[in-house]
This record gives C-alpha cells, sequence and structure tokens, in this order.
C-alpha cells in the first residue's frame, strides 16, 4: 500500500467474472467487510490482516476460460471478524488455517483437495471458532479423524465424499 496515496472506504465489492488474476493491493482496503470474488482466474488470495473481513465468498466454479482448480492458497490469517466463508470448487486448496478466525460462524468448504483441518487446538482442546454454527466440508480429501467437540454452537455439519474420516466428535 501506499502511504502517501489518497485513502479511499471500500467495504463492499463484488467482483464480477472476468479475467481478473491477482488480488494482491485488496489488503490496502482496511475497512472492507464484504468481498465476493469468485468465478475468477485467482491463484493466492491474501486477505490477511483485514481485521473488519466479515464475509468472504471465493468460489470457483469453473467456466469460459476458467478450471476447477484456480485457487491454491488463501490465507485468512488474523481476519478476527470473519463471520461467513464460503470457499467452494477450488480443486487445488489442498490446506487452510481458521485457527485465528474466532467469529467465523459459517464454513463451507466444499469440492476441494483439503486434505485436513483443525477445528481445536491441539493443546488446550479449545475451539479456534467459538461460534461456528455451520460446517459444509463435502467433496474432499479429508482422512482421520475430525474434532469438533469444542464447537458447542455447531447446528449443521456435512462432510459426504471423505471416505478416509474415520470419526467425528
Amino acid at each position: 500500500c501506499n502511504p502517501t496515496a489518497t485513502s479511499i472506504s471500500v467495504q463492499y465489492p463484488t467482483l464480477p467474472p472476468q479475467d481478473i488474476v491477482d488480488l494482491t493491493g485488496i489488503k490496502c482496503f482496511e475497512d472492507l467487510e464484504y468481498l465476493e470474488c469468485g468465478l475468477q482466474d485467482i491463484s493466492n488470495l491474501d486477505v490477511s490482516d483485514l481485521a473488519n473481513l466479515e464475509y468472504l465468498q471465493c468460489n470457483s466454479q469453473g467456466g469460459p476460460g476458467l478450471s476447477l482448480y484456480t485457487l491454491t492458497n488463501l490465507d485468512i490469517t488474523d481476519c478476527t471478524s470473519l463471520k461467513l466463508l464460503w470457499c467452494s470448487s477450488n480443486k487445488g486448496l489442498t490446506s487452510i488455517d481458521i485457527s485465528t478466525n474466532s467469529s467465523l460462524e459459517e464454513l463451507l468448504m466444499s469440492q476441494h483437495g483439503l486434505t485436513s483441518i483443525e477445528f481445536t487446538d491441539p493443546i488446550t482442546g479449545a475451539a479456534y471458532n467459538p461460534n461456528l454454527k455451520t460446517v459444509g466440508l463435502l467433496g474432499n480429501y479429508l482422512a482421520g479423524h475430525i474434532d469438533l467437540s469444542a464447537n458447542t454452537q455447531l447446528t449443521k455439519l456435512s462432510i459426504m465424499d471423505s471416505d478416509q474420516v474415520y470419526s467425528i466428535d
């Protein structure tokens, strides 16, 4: 960000489907609350430290010139106000860190290449996302045990087409 540039306040941008390949400057919009950037050709989306961001939708549903493998890295570190994350159909995305998203209420990460996801601090046993109400993890490559036992507000859970998940708490 250019500290001498004139500051503008953008809170609710919706990027129409087009040929956007880089959103590096998005972090300059510190007041950003809502970002919808699906159907783009973005491989790396870094919105870390956008403390006011509440809603992020970054689905990649294919289409003319787009593949289902577009997004390979999503950094939402320290997006402490993030309540809703809809990010589906990005087969190239194999991992995500949600440990600093304490306000997260709805997580939809379907049709990815996710192999694991942590909802609970392995040392303290506390939920990373204590307000989490909805989790959708359909069509991933999840394996092993998924611990949601500390997520006491959880009311909806969808984990299908993950043959290697052997237990859920």
